[in-house]
């Protein structure tokens, strides 16, 4: 597990980032991997204040994961609808570009899917939700080119999930704000390659995008 620390305009947070293979046989799955993402308010002397949510991702590697739709769209990730457009924008982009090995041949690099996010309701309103996501992108972003994300799925696994707080609004406002474009069928797809996202993640931060 690693962690981090940020201070937004208002608000310190820690993010704490663990780490799994989407299945216990990694060397067979190496190229699928969970992140969990959970994140906390502090004080600000540092002080664990609150659970502020979580966000769940998985980074997959379309070079190198032999199956990967069927291994995404598995019942354990869920990620059927995501996996099938996500292979599409690839397929297509390499036939535009063939001198990427040929068509069909995905852009070098990883996809990093959001699987699910939620965020406790008593922080909702202040931007936080969108901070969680943007750090957790964020970090994970190296090594990948696009990140992957059906906002209306996302919406409803964190309504259906017991025990767990979720704030509808806020989340949901969340994926445009970071960049996230339409793909198709509901799908929507955000650009990390270059410094555009990064940059517009220090704008959220530093509050001179507002309201969050």
């Amino acid at each position: 597990m690693t962690t981090t620390a940020v201070t937004t305009a208002a608000h310190h947070l820690r993010l704490f980032y663990l780490h799994t293979y989407a299945s216990e046989t990694a060397a067979a799955d190496a190229g699928v991997q969970r992140w969990q993402v959970s994140a906390e308010v502090l004080s600000e002397d540092g002080l664990p204040l609150a659970h502020l949510g979580e966000v769940h991702l998985v980074r997959a590697d379309p070079r190198g994961t032999a199956g990967l739709r069927a291994r995404l769209s598995a019942p354990d990730l869920g990620l059927a609808e995501e996996a099938e457009e996500a292979e599409e924008a690839e397929e297509a982009e390499a036939t535009l570009d063939p001198g990427r090995e040929g068509p069909g041949a995905p852009r070098s690099g990883c996809l990093l899917y959001v699987a699910e996010a939620r965020l406790c309701p008593e922080w909702s309103g202040l931007g936080l939700g969108v901070a969680m996501c943007a750090l957790a992108l964020c970090e994970l972003r190296f090594g990948c080119h696009r990140a992957i994300c059906h906002p209306e799925r996302v919406r409803r696994a964190a309504e259906t999930s017991p025990g767990r707080g979720f704030a509808r609004e806020e989340l949901a406002a969340a994926w445009p704000r970071l960049g996230f474009r339409p793909l198709a069928n509901g799908v929507h797809a955000l650009d990390l390659t270059g410094d555009a996202f990064p940059r517009l993640v220090d704008r959220l931060l530093a509050g001179h995008d507002p309201p969050w």
